[in-house]
C-alpha cells in the first residue's frame, strides 16, 4: 500500500467546499485558483505576501504532510500476479539449480567454489530457503547441459546445411592449468541472408598423444557427427601453425 502525499502548501490553504478549484489563504483569507490541483498561484501568494509562512512552507515541503488520513486516503497499489502466488521451495530451488549451473558454465570457476562455506553463506543471506547441492552434482548437471547444448547446435546445422555450399572450421588444442588436454572445433558458415554464424559444438578432453594421426581421427569423428563428411560441401579449416595440427587437418 502506498500513501498519496499532498503538497505542504495545503498547511496554509483550505480548498473551498463549494468549488475544489479554489483555495482560501489561512492568513489573509484571499481566494486563489488551484484548478486541476495546480498550486503555483498559492505558492506565489505566500512568497509575495507572507514571508514567514513561505519559509515554513520551504522547510516542510519535503516532509510527509500533516493532513489527516480522511482527507488524504491511502491508495492500494495493484499487486503483480506472480506476487499473489509465492514460489514454493521446490520451484525456488529448481530455479537456483539452473542459475548455479549457468554461473559455473559461464564463469569457468572450479566446481569446488559452490562447496565453499562462504558461497553457501552468500546464498543463505540472499534467501534462507535456498539449498546448495554438492559440487559433484553441479558437475554432472553442467555435463548434461553441455550435451543438450551440443544437440541444439547439431539440430541448427542439420536444419541449414542444405542451403550451404561450404563450411569453415577452426580448431585448437591446449592443456588446462589442471593438466587436462583439450581439443575444440568451431563451425563457421554464412546463411542465405549473408549472416555469419559461429558455433562451438565441441570442447572435448583429448587424452591421446597429440600426433597428427590422433588429431585427424578426433577431427574426423567430430565432423562425422555433424553429418558433414559425405563430400557434399567444401570444407575449409583454420588452425595455428603447429606441425601436428597441420598434419591432422
Amino acid at each position: 500500500i502506498i500513501m498519496s502525499v499532498r503538497s505542504a502548501i495545503w498547511n496554509f490553504f483550505v480548498e473551498k467546499e463549494e468549488n475544489s478549484d479554489k483555495a482560501t489563504c489561512n492568513t489573509c483569507e484571499q481566494v486563489y485558483s488551484c484548478k486541476n490541483g495546480t498550486t503555483s498561484s498559492l505558492i506565489n501568494h505566500l512568497k509575495s505576501k507572507h514571508k514567514d509562512q513561505y519559509q515554513r512552507f520551504l522547510d516542510g515541503k519535503n516532509k510527509r504532510p500533516t493532513s489527516s488520513p480522511a482527507s488524504n486516503p491511502p491508495r492500494a497499489k495493484q499487486a503483480k500476479l506472480e506476487e499473489c502466488f509465492p514460489v514454493n521451495d521446490q520451484v525456488l530451488n529448481a530455479n537456483m539449480e539452473e542459475a548455479v549451473v549457468d554461473f559455473l558454465a559461464d564463469s569457468g570457476v572450479a566446481f569446488r567454489v559452490v562447496g565453499l562455506d562462504s558461497f553457501k553463506r552468500m546464498m543463505n543471506v540472499a534467501n534462507r530457503r535456498v539449498k546448495i547441492k554438492q559440487p559433484k552434482i553441479y558437475s554432472r548437471l553442467v555435463k548434461v547441459g553441455a550435451e543438450q547444448l551440443k544437440k541444439d547446435i547439431l539440430g541448427i546445422i542439420t536444419a541449414v546445411k542444405g542451403d550451404l555450399d561450404c563450411i569453415a572450421f577452426t580448431t585448437d588444442m591446449w592443456t588446462s592449468v589442471a593438466g587436462t588436454p583439450f581439443m575444440s572445433l568451431t563451425v563457421h558458415f554464412i546463411d542465405r541472408d549473408f549472416v555469419l554464424h559461429r558455433f562451438t559444438p565441441y570442447v572435448a578432453p583429448f587424452p591421446a598423444r597429440h600426433t597428427g594421426k590422433n588429431i585427424s581421427i578426433g577431427l574426423d569423428a567430430m565432423i562425422e557427427e555433424l553429418g558433414l563428411d559425405n563430400g557434399q560441401w567444401d570444407l575449409f579449416a583454420v588452425s595455428d601453425n603447429a606441425a601436428n595440427v597441420k598434419l591432422g587437418i
